[in-house]
C-alpha cells in the first residue's frame, strides 16, 4: 500500500478536530443510504426551467416527485444530450443534496458548471460559480460526478467530478483527466448549504474518462474511490478517510485491450453492492466490448483476477455480442448483462458459479427486443432490491423505467418488465431529447443498514436473559449490552449472545458486525421491566369450615396456579383438606411478557367439632421419605375414587410432572432417580379433595 496522505487540500484545522470529535463520539450508523434518484430533462420550449424528476426507491413501488426547477443560468444551453448527476441521501433515506452539469453559452462559447441543489431543491449557490471549472467542451459531453460523505460525519459531503475534454465529432483523450474535488456543507448558511472548498486536485493519475466507482470500506466507515489508469491493467483505489487523509493503493488486473485514441469510450465501471466485483468494460467500444467482473478486497483496495469472470466480445456466430452495461441483484447472486450489439437483449448470468465456464453455460435470456418491447440499457440497482433502466424519450410514449421486479430469482422468474413506471408522457416531439444518467454512488448503500432483533426485555433472579440477533447473516461480531454495573463483562462476539439483567431501566445496546465484506455498527436504547409482582399474603392458618380467597392481582394477562386453575383468583375451603401444611404458589405474565410468582403457605388445623369425623377418613402413605430412587405411594383398601391426579412439584412451585391415577389403585411407585437432592411436594387431587405432602429426596438413606 503506497500512503501519499493527500489531505484533500486547504481543509482547516477546526474542521479536522471537529471530524474527529463526531467519530470518537459516534455509535450509530450516519452513513449514506441512497434511496433517492434524481433525473432531469430541460424541454425545448423553456430551457432556463429544468424539470426534475426526484423518484423514491424506498417502497415497493418507485415514488415520484415531478417539479420544475428555476434555479438555472440564463445562460443554459438546450444542445445537451448526456447529463450526470451526483445524489446523496442520508442514512434514513432522505434526499440531503443533488447536482448536475449544466452546459451555458458564454460569449458563444460552450461552458460546463456545476450545479448543487439541498434536499428543497434550491441552489446552495446563486451560480454555481465556486463549482465552475472553465473548460470548453463539445455539445453537452459532460463531466461524471459522484458525492461521497466525509467518513465521521453526516454534514460534510465531497464531491469528486473527472473533466473530459472535447474538439469536434471525437473525444480527444490525450489531455489528463485527474480527479477534482469540491466540499458542501450541509449545515451551512442556516441548514441551506453552502461551498467549502473548490475544484481542488485531488490525485495527479491520468485516468480514462468515466471510470470512477464506489463502494464503502470493510471497516464500514471509510470509502473506496476506485478509477483505472490510461491505457493500462492498472487500477487505482483511494481510500477516504475522516480528518482528510487518502492513501492509494495501485494494482493490476484484467484483460488490457488497446484500442485507439479515437475510439475510447467511457461506458460500465462499478460496483456490486457488496463490494467484491468490480464490473469495467470502460477501455472497449462497441463490438470490441468484454465485459470483465474483476475481484475486489474492501480491506486492503486490491482489484484482482484470481477469480474473475468475463462476457466475451461480440460473436457473430452465437448472436451474443457487445456486453455493453450490467447490473447486480442487491444480494451479488446475479449479473444482468445488456448486450447492445444483438438489438437490446437481456441476459442473466449466476455470480455463484464456481468457475468462468459455469459462469457463461449459467446464462439465460431475459429480455429479447426483437421480439418487441425496448432496449433495457443504462442498469441501475435500486434500494427496493428491483433493477431499473432508463428509456429514452419517445414521441407519442414518453419517458419511463423498465424493471427486473425480482432480481434475485432465477431465470425469467425475475420478471422483467418494460415501461413498469411511467415518468412522463410525451404526445409530441416538443421536448428535448436528452438522455440523463442515473447518479453515480455507492452501491453499498443499498445493502440494508445493520439492525438487530432482541426478545424477553425482563429484569430480575428466575427471569429468562434477553436474547439478541441480526437481522441480516453476518460473518463476524460485537456487542455492547450497555449495563455499566457489569464493569466491562457485558460484551460478547457471538452471531446471537444472550445477556441477562439484573436490573430494570434503559439501556445503550451497540453492535457491530461484518456482513457483506464490510463493517457496519448500530446503537438502539432498549427497556427491560421488572419481574411482574405477585403479593398473596401472609402466611395462614384455616380452622373447620373456613375458606380463603388467593388473588393474583390484575394488570396480567395470565396466570398459573399450581392446583391447574388460570384464573386470577381461587378459593380454599377448609373442609376439603386435611391436616397439615400446604404451599400455593401462582406464576403470572404481564403485558410486557415478564413473569413473576407468588406463594403463601396454608395450614390446616383440625376443630374439636371434627376430629371423630377426620378420624375415620382414611390416609395415605408415602414412603419412604426421606428417598435416594423410589417413592412409594398407598392407598387404603377404604378410599374409592374415579380418576385421580398425582403431581409433583419442586420447593418453588413449579410442575415438574403429572401422573394419571386409574380409580382403586392401591399402589404406586414414583421413580425419583432422576431428580437432583432437596425438597419437593407431592399433591394427590380427586374430585372432592387435595392432599399434599413434603418429599424429601437424598443421595444415600
Amino acid at each position: 500500500m503506497i500512503s501519499i496522505y493527500t489531505r484533500l487540500l486547504l481543509l482547516s484545522l477546526f474542521i479536522t478536530a471537529l471530524f474527529w470529535q463526531q467519530l470518537a463520539a459516534q455509535s450509530v450508523n450516519t452513513y449514506g443510504h441512497a434511496d433517492n434518484v434524481v433525473l432531469r430533462s430541460p424541454p425545448v420550449h423553456n430551457p432556463t426551467q429544468s424539470i426534475h424528476y426526484h423518484i423514491s426507491f424506498d417502497s415497493i413501488h418507485p415514488v415520484l416527485d415531478t417539479f420544475y426547477n428555476p434555479n438555472y443560468s440564463k445562460y443554459i444551453s438546450t444542445s445537451t444530450k448526456y447529463n450526470y448527476l451526483a445524489v446523496y441521501s442520508d442514512k434514513d433515506g432522505d434526499l440531503k443534496l443533488y447536482g448536475a452539469n449544466v452546459p451555458s453559452k458564454v460569449n458563444d462559447s460552450l461552458t460546463n458548471y456545476v450545479f448543487i441543489w439541498n434536499e428543497g431543491g434550491q441552489l446552495i449557490d446563486s451560480l454555481g460559480a465556486h463549482l465552475t471549472q472553465s473548460i470548453h467542451i463539445n455539445k453537452g459531453y459532460l463531466w461524471p460526478l459522484v458525492a461521497v460523505p466525509m467518513p465521521g460525519s453526516s454534514d460534510y459531503i465531497y464531491l469528486f467530478k473527472q473533466p473530459r475534454i472535447s474538439s469536434g465529432s471525437h473525444q480527444i483523450h490525450t489531455a489528463p483527466r485527474r480527479f477534482r474535488w469540491s466540499l458542501v456543507d450541509l449545515s451551512a448558511n442556516n441548514g441551506h448549504g453552502g461551498v467549502v472548498f473548490d475544484s481542488q486536485i485531488f490525485s495527479s493519475d491520468t485516468l480514462y474518462f468515466n471510470a470512477v466507482a464506489l463502494t464503502k470500506h470493510a471497516n464500514g466507515r471509510d470509502y473506496w474511490l476506485v478509477s483505472k489508469r490510461h491505457q493500462s491493467r492498472k487500477f487505482v483505489a483511494y481510500h477516504i478517510q475522516p480528518g482528510g487523509v487518502v492513501d492509494t493503493v495501485y494494482s493490476e488486473a484484467g484483460r488490457l485491450v488497446l484500442t485507439t485514441l479515437s475510439t475510447q469510450h467511457g461506458r460500465l465501471f462499478d460496483f456490486s453492492p457488496d463490494g467484491r466485483w468490480l464490473a469495467d468494460n470502460v477501455a472497449e467500444y462497441h463490438n470490441g466490448d468484454t465485459l470483465q467482473l474483476l475481484n475486489f478486497d474492501a480491506s486492503t483496495g486490491i482489484v484482482s483476477d484470481s477469480n474473475a469472470r468475463y462476457v466475451p466480445m461480440f460473436n457473430p456466430f452465437d448472436g451474443i455480442g457487445s456486453p455493453n452495461m450490467a447490473g447486480f441483484s442487491a444480494d451479488t447472486r446475479y449479473v444482468y448483462v445488456y448486450h447492445q450489439a444483438t438489438f437490446g437483449r437481456l441476459y442473466q448470468y449466476d455470480l455463484s458459479t464456481p468457475d468462468q465456464q459455469f459462469f457463461m453455460n449459467s446464462r439465460v435470456l431475459i429480455h429479447d427486443a426483437l421480439q418487441g418491447g425496448f432496449s433495457p440499457a443504462y442498469l441501475h440497482t435500486a434500494a427496493n432490491q428491483k433493477i431499473y433502466s432508463r428509456s429514452y424519450n419517445l414521441p407519442g410514449w414518453g419517458m419511463g423505467l423498465h424493471s427486473i421486479e425480482s432480481p434475485g430469482t432465477y431465470g425469467i422468474a425475475c420478471q422483467y418488465q418494460d415501461t413498469s413506471f411511467l415518468i412522463e408522457y410525451y404526445h409530441s416531439t416538443t421536448h428535448d431529447y436528452e438522455f440523463c444518467q442515473f447518479p453515480k454512488f455507492a452501491s453499498s448503500w443499498l445493502k440494508e443498514p445493520l439492525d438487530f432483533s432482541y426478545s424477553h426485555v425482563c429484569a430480575g433472579e428466575g427471569t429468562p436473559p434477553t436474547h439478541f440477533a441480526f437481522t441480516d447473516s453476518v460473518v463476524d461480531a460485537f456487542w455492547s449490552f450497555g449495563d455499566t454495573l457489569a464493569m466491562g463483562a457485558d460484551t460478547s462476539n457471538l452471531f446471537f449472545p444472550t445477556y441477562h439483567y439484573n436490573h430494570p431501566g434503559d439501556y445503550h445496546v451497540w453492535a457491530k458486525a461484518l456482513s457483506y465484506g464490510m463493517w457496519d455498527s448500530i446503537s438502539k436504547v432498549i427497556t427491560i421491566h421488572p419481574s411482574a409482582q405477585v403479593a398473596l399474603g401472609p402466611d395462614t392458618v384455616l380452622t373447620g369450615n373456613d375458606s380463603l380467597v388467593l388473588d393474583a392481582g390484575p394488570d396480567h394477562i395470565s396466570y398459573n396456579w399450581s392446583t391447574g386453575d388460570s384464573t386470577r383468583t381461587i378459593t380454599l375451603y377448609g373442609n376439603q383438606l386435611s391436616p397439615g401444611d400446604y404451599m400455593y404458589f401462582v406464576e403470572v405474565t404481564d403485558t410486557n411478557g415478564c413473569t413473576g410468582t407468588g406463594s403463601i403457605m396454608v395450614t390446616y388445623e383440625e376443630d374439636t367439632t371434627s376430629i371423630i369425623q377426620k378420624a375415620r377418613e382414611p390416609l395415605w402413605e408415602v414412603f419412604p421419605n426421606p428417598c435416594k430412587d423410589n417413592l412409594h405411594i398407598k392407598f387404603p383398601q377404604s378410599m374409592a375414587w374415579g380418576q385421580a391426579n398425582l403431581r409433583l412439584y419442586s420447593s418453588e412451585g413449579k410442575l415438574l410432572r403429572k401422573w394419571d391415577i386409574p380409580a382403586h389403585t392401591h399402589h404406586f411407585t414414583l421413580d425419583m432417580s432422576a431428580y437432583s437432592i432437596g425438597i419437593y411436594w407431592l399433591e394427590l387431587s380427586t374430585s372432592d379433595t387435595i392432599k399434599r405432602k413434603k418429599v424429601v429426596k437424598v443421595i444415600n438413606m
